[in-house]
Formats: structure tokens, sequence, C-alpha cells
């Protein structure tokens, strides 16, 4: 026996050597091989022999766990696995990427300037915290914003890694309960790329933060200390803080904390009432820090009209339900539609995107009723505490989840999945170890390691494809080459006021937004049909720039299989006379569109991008197809117009000032920057669900639909542009010159297709 073990020992040594030098490999092979432009998947433009690294390196560590030597050995192989796959998350940081993150996270790149520059307070946005502590790593590092914005989520995300096997260690105190933790941990299970992704997410971000206060609370649930001492603990007042710090990044994920901790109070002091109950009898009160916690949110959130505007929303989307006025799903129906657009099916994209979590959350479920039941065994107290907690937990938050999965919220339900994986992730850990005790020391036990172990390899195999969004999953990578941002902001600075913007599926406000720069004025959206029909001309009665990246044309022909712009329609943009080439990076290329024929009679739909519910489009990312949601989060955070500027040099016909067709009226539906609609702003920047949290604009509240757009003095003539469509609000108006008002950008959501 004693030779057998030694033997195994030295087996696990070679293994593990072979290991870390194998990841040390892959470290610096990535590091030796930087992005050179976008690249459509992080997967396929990594050399091969990194994920052969990674690969070896997560072999050896399962492979050195399931022969469970004694000693350090262990411990070392999840450790490897932990280093693996913080490799997968910080492969953009370590390939020298200038940025990760499209869409919502350019707005989230403006505000952080902004806070950082002094041009927005932090309280103007309902959840600073990730862009404050971006302005600090920004501060004491010196690395440029957008990679601090990338560390800071990688880290996050790292945090995870380690905080998942703690919380399991303080219920299940073995060293198997920790290693199917590190193992489960590696899986991301949180990260869906519908609603919850790796870039500068904050509600994805402060899911992961918080594996961090679970951790502070199995802690403090743990001591029994009574009286006045039971709040004020070190424990307490950093289970404090770290609620606190959540509100801070997200107040979405901040609510379901406190209905998790409220419903923990409630059925500790119910507990006598209540199936499984009688786990709680000694348990240590959360009452204090449930009601502390729950008052700091209530003060920090009641400032913002964004909170009373999702609770409406919710409560509209259920009481319509209930009057059969609306249907499950429906917010999400674009999704399923762009999916068929090009051929995939859901089932591929359930199988691809949620077969492992899917296992999880059956083999928690099956935990669960077991805890409601009262058949948990005796073995471990604090164990059969938090099972029964999370229980009851998800008894309150499920319906209050699934309630977001009706009328046009349900894009955001797909968030609060990834929030809810946390939690699957943590009851599916504590079923396999119960199993695993079960089988301990039989004959069994050697095929059962065997067969975890090739269950662990094949889940890691099938979850870390999926971390980033690549055409596997019929999505394009969110990389940000410098070449295309800097080429943004050298066109916006040579940009005459006056002029319109446009680009494939909408004009290019995210990056007006990430940049801060002048503002731009958008115009409609171009479609293949205006490609391959060569009347770029005749979409618009005004002259206007056509932005075209690389970024554009690779999701349009590699992740979206040319369902809506094909190869051909994307290269015939110069066969079109009056389309000329002004500008170009490699990266960016913008094309001047020279139409000089103003319409004479009423334009519908058209000017200004009012284009409806801030689903134009099929802007796909991965995320929530929405209409435009708002509610002013925030103060303007848009930069101040420059004036005149100088038009962008080598326009070879010169553009010509066109005065506005009076009395026009343009019908649209509800604008904004972000999500369009309730509150100019709304919730600008949390995520790709059809918008994002925090709005960048004024808070005027209610359904602000258009905006009043009334261009006066000089070449613009004094017609009156009016898009309508809900409630509008706000007017702006631009004096003087060849200038025209800015109005809202109509922002396409993430879809698949």
């Amino acid at each position: 026996m004693k030779y057998e073990d030694t033997r195994r020992r030295r087996r696990s040594k070679l293994l593990l050597i072979v290991g870390f030098l194998a990841l040390t490999f892959a470290i610096v092979r990535a590091h030796l091989a930087p992005a050179q432009g976008y690249e459509l998947s992080i997967y396929g433009a990594t050399p091969a022999t990194v994920w052969l690294g990674v690969a070896i390196a997560l072999v050896v560590s399962v492979a050195v766990t399931a022969l469970r030597p004694k000693g350090w050995l262990v411990p070392a192989a999840l450790g490897l696995a932990i280093f693996a796959t913080a490799l997968v998350v910080f492969m953009p940081t370590v390939r020298g990427y200038f940025g990760y993150g499209q869409h919502d996270a350019m707005t989230h790149l403006g505000w952080a300037r902004g806070i950082i520059t002094g041009e927005m307070e932090a309280m103007d946005i309902f959840y600073p915290g990730g862009h404050s502590a971006v302005g600090l790593i920004h501060t004491i590092t010196g690395i440029s914003v957008p990679r601090s914005m990338m560390l800071l989520v990688q880290l996050l995300a790292l945090g995870y890694l380690v905080f998942v096997p703690l919380i399991v260690r303080t219920l299940v105190d073995d060293l198997a309960g920790t290693a199917i933790a590190v193992f489960a941990a590696c899986l991301l299970l949180p990260v869906t790329n519908i609603s919850t992704y790796l870039d500068f997410h904050p509600y994805t971000m402060t899911t992961f933060f918080f594996t961090v206060i679970l951790f502070l609370l199995f802690e403090y649930l743990s001591r029994h200390s009574r009286g006045l001492a039971n709040g004020l603990t070190a424990t307490g007042l950093l289970l404090l803080l770290s609620t606190t710090a959540a509100v801070l990044f997200h107040g979405q994920v901040a609510l379901n904390v406190l209905i998790l901790f409220a419903t923990i109070a409630l059925v500790q002091k119910l507990y006598r009432w209540l199936p499984g109950g009688s786990v709680f009898a000694d348990a240590r009160s959360l009452a204090m820090p449930t009601v502390l916690f729950g008052a700091f949110y209530v003060l920090w959130a009641s400032r913002y009209q964004i909170v009373y505007t999702m609770f409406g929303k919710v409560y509209d989307a259920v009481a319509k339900y209930v009057e059969g006025q609306n249907s499950p799903g429906q917010g999400i129906q674009s999704q399923t539609d762009s999916a068929s657009s090009i051929g995939v099916s859901i089932v591929e994209l359930f199988m691809k995107l949620f077969f492992v979590k899917a296992v999880f959350v059956a083999l928690g479920a099956i935990l669960v009723l077991v805890a409601l039941a009262g058949r948990l065994d005796d073995e471990s107290g604090e164990r059969n505490e938090a099972i029964t907690y999370f229980a009851y937990g998800g008894l309150v938050l499920g319906p209050f989840f699934l309630a977001h999965f009706l009328g046009s919220i349900s894009r955001y339900f797909f968030r609060h999945v990834g929030f809810a994986m946390v939690i699957a992730t943590l009851l599916g850990i504590v079923m396999m170890h119960s199993f695993y005790r079960a089988v301990a020391g039989g004959k069994y036990e050697r095929s059962v390691r065997t067969i975890g172990a090739v269950a662990i390899l094949g889940a890691l195999l099938l979850s870390l494809l999926v971390v980033f969004p690549s055409p596997y999953i019929y999505l394009s990578s969110s990389g940000v080459p410098q070449q295309m941002h800097d080429g943004y902001d050298t066109a916006f600075e040579y940009n005459e006021t006056d002029m319109r913007w446009n680009g494939i599926r909408g004009a290019p406000g995210r990056y007006e937004d990430g940049l801060r720069g002048p503002s731009i004025f958008p115009w409609g959206e171009i479609d293949e049909q205006n490609l391959l029909a060569d009347n770029l001309t005749t979409h618009s009665p005004y002259p206007y720039y056509f932005a075209v990246s690389e970024f554009d044309r690779q999701r349009e022909i590699g992740a979206y299989r040319g369902a809506t712009f094909s190869e051909e329609a994307l290269n015939s943009i110069t066969d079109e006379d009056d389309v000329s080439k002004v500008f170009s990076t490699g990266e960016l290329t913008i094309y001047y569109v020279d139409s000089s024929n103003p319409p004479e009679q009423q334009d519908q739909g058209g000017d200004d991008g009012a284009a409806g519910e801030g689903t134009g489009g099929e802007d796909a990312g991965g995320g929530d197809a929405g209409e435009g949601e708002g509610g002013g989060d925030a103060q303007s955070t848009e930069a101040p117009s420059s004036g005149t500027s100088t038009p962008i040099p080598v326009v070879t016909p010169e553009p010509t000032a066109t005065p506005a067709p009076t009395g026009g009226t343009d019908t649209g539906g509800d604008t904004g920057g972000g999500e369009a609609g309730d509150g100019t702003g709304g919730e600008a920047g949390d995520g790709t669900d059809g918008g994002t949290d925090a709005g960048a604009g004024n808070e005027t509240g209610g359904d602000t639909g258009g905006e009043t757009s009334t261009p006066t003095g000089g070449d613009t003539g004094g017609g009156t542009d009016t898009p309508t469509g809900g409630d509008t609000g706000g007017t702006q108006t631009g004096t003087g010159g060849n200038t025209s008002a800015s109005v809202g950008f109509v922002v396409p959501p993430r879809v698949f297709g």
C-alpha cells in the first residue's frame, strides 16, 4: 500500500511539472501573438498551441485530482486548474487587445472617461462602482481606460474562481468538496452570452462579486454571537460593506441579494411552521444586516427615476399577462427569429449554451426538494442550513425572475438566469459531493472517479468554448482594435455639425458615447437592398457619412452568415455614383454619400433616426433584443458639440448644407441613447440587454419618445422635424450657421443574427 502511494505521488509530481510547463508555454505563446486587428473569434485567432497548453494543464489537473495523492499535490492541481481558466479569461489582455466590449461597453467607456476627467459626477449614474474602480486602476497603474475596464472584469471573474471553492469549503469541510467546487467554478456558468458577458457589463460583474457576499454571509451565519455583538462583528461589517458595494456596482443584482437576505431573515423567524425549518433552530439572525442593507438600498435607489420605471414595467407586464394582453417571452422573439433566419435551431443553441447549466440546475432542484422534504442527513448542520436558505430563497426569487419573462421586459430574464447560476452551481456542487461521499470507500469508487474525471473534462470543453462570443454560437467577438477606436475619434473630430451619419445596423453612436467627442447626427438605417440596388444616395435626402468597420464586415459575413448583409452587398458600396471613400484606417472606412436632393413632402419615419422602439436592426452581439427602456439615471453625459468643424479630409464632393423640409414630420417610435423610451438616457449601459442600466441623459421621466429638433438660422432654413411615437419630451434647438440639433440615437439590441 505504501509503495502504491509512493508511485502515485511520483506520477502526480511528474504530471504537475508537465501541466505547469504547458501553461507557462501557453502564456508566453499568447503574449507573443498579439492581435493585429479585429478578430471575429478569439478562439480562432489565438494560436492553436496556446489552447493545447491550456488543455494539457486542465487534463493534468483533473488527472492528478482523480489519483488523490496525499499532501500538497491535489491543492497544487486545483491551483493549476484555476490558473488555466484564468488564462482563458485574461486572454484579451495577454494578447494585447486595445479594448474588449462593443455596444453598451462603449457607453460605459464614455462614462468612465467622464468620471476620470471630471466631466461627469459619479453620483449621476445609478451604479457608478465599476466606473469609479476603473478610474482607480487607471490612476494607480497608468493603464489606458479601455484596458483598465478589461482588467476589472477579469479580476472580478478571477474572484469568482476563488470564492466559489471558499464558499463550499465553509459548508463542506473536506478536500473532495473543494475539488468539485474548483472544477465547477472553472465552468463559468454565470456567463451566458445572451445577457451576461465577459466584457464591461455591470450586471455580470456584480454577479461575479455575489460570490464574495455569499462567502461573508455563510461566515457570518456560522458564528453564533448574540445580543448587540450579533450585528457588529468584523464579519458583519465586512458583509455590510460588500452589500453596499453591490448596490454601487449594479442595483438590480443588489435587489436580488436583498430579496435573498430578507427571505433568510424571515424563515429564521418562521422556521417552526416551515417544512425543513428545524435546521434554523439555532441559526444566527440575519435581521440586522438585512435592515442596514435594505436601508442603504432604499436611500440610494430612491434618487433615480429608472428604479420606479423598472418596477412599473414589471408590474405592468404581470398585470397585462393576467389580463391576457401579453405572452411570455414576447421581448426575446426577435432573437428566435434572427436565429431561424440563418438556419439555426433553438435546440442547437440551447445545447451549446445551456446544456451544462441545465445539468447543474437539475442537480440543484433535486437537492432543494430533498431539503424542503426535511430529508437531509445530519452530517453537516451548516451545509443543511445553506441548502435550505437557498431553497426558500429560490421560492421567492423564482417568481420574481419569471415575472421578467413576461411581455416586452422578457429580454431581462436571461440576466437573472446568470445570477441564478451562481446558486445553481453551489447546489450542484453540494449534490455531487453528497453522491461522491455515498460511494466513497465502496467497490464503485474508482469507477465513479474515472467517470467523474471524463465528465469534468467534457463539461470544461463545452463551457470554455462559449465564454467568449464566436461564430460557434453565431456571434462575433467584442474586441475593439485601436485603429477602429482612433478612426472614429478622427472622423468625429473633423465632422461637420449638420452632417448625417449612418452605418451597418445603425449610426456609430456608441463610439460617440465612448469617445465623448463632438455630437454626431444619426440618420435612419441602411439595409441590404440599399447596397445591392445602388440607392444609398436615395436612402437619405441629405448628404451623410456612411461608416463601415472590419467588425461590421466580419460579423455580418462570418457570424451571421450573410443573413442580413451579404458579402456581395458589402463589397458593392462604392459601385454607386456619388459614393466616395474619404477615410480609412484599415479597421474603419468612412464613405461620403452625396444625397443632395432634399424631400419636399412628408417623410415617414426617417429623420434623426427616430426609428421606433430600440429594436431597429438586428445588432447582434449576444444580448437581449429590446425596446428602449428609460428613466433618466444620470445627468447628460454627452460632450458638448464643438460647433462648426472642419470636414473629414479628402472628401471628393464638398458636403452641401441642405435646408430641412418645412413642416416635415417624421414618425418613429421611442428614441434615446441606450434603451430609448422612459426617460432620456434610460438604462444606458448595462450590457446589451436591449439597453443599459444607468441613463446617460437628462432625467425627464415618463416615456420619452422622440425629441423635437428645431434647427434655425443660416443655411438650415426654418423647417421643424418632429419625430413622434410614444410620449415625446425634451426639445433641442440648434441655432446659427450650418447647424442642426442632435437627436436621440436608437440603439439596436444584441440578437443572434
